[in-house]
């Protein structure tokens, strides 16, 4: 849930990031990564569809002006890029792709692989560093 608020909300902080490490120290990690990549892809519709109404601001400014350029040449690449680094940009990327007429099927395809391939590996880190925080650190000694 809280994924899918993080990705939906342009505004708000939500830590994403740090439920899913929660969560992966006491659920199977390669569920708590597809969930939230899953969640976090649906999210990011939010800026995907802003772009509908936000195509002037595209073409304004410089970082979407360059960000615009780079998906002409490698909107997928970008897109994926963009998806699995965790960073703040991706929303504006949503809006540019819908700007540029990114296919909507291609802009989920990539971006729910990027979200989960980040996540998956996310949430089997922290499991991993839960595990040996837990081992040298033992409760109750």
């Amino acid at each position: 849930m809280t994924a899918l608020l993080a990705s939906g909300s342009m505004v708000l902080p939500v830590p994403a990031l740090a439920t899913v490490c929660a969560a992966s120290t006491f659920l199977v990690p390669l569920y708590v990564g597809l969930v939230a990549g899953g969640a976090e892809t649906v999210g990011e519709l939010t800026g995907y569809f802003l772009g509908y109404s936000g195509r002037g601001v595209v073409g304004e400014r410089r970082v979407p002006q360059r960000l615009g350029a780079w998906m002409r040449r490698r909107g997928w690449l970008v897109l994926f890029l963009l998806a699995f680094i965790p960073n703040s940009v991706f929303d504006l990327a949503g809006v540019t792709a819908w700007a540029l007429r990114y296919p909507l099927k291609r802009f989920l395809a990539v971006v729910v692989t990027g979200k989960i391939l980040k996540l998956v590996g996310f949430a089997y880190t922290c499991d991993i560093i839960g595990d040996w925080l837990v081992r040298f650190f033992p409760a109750g000694q």
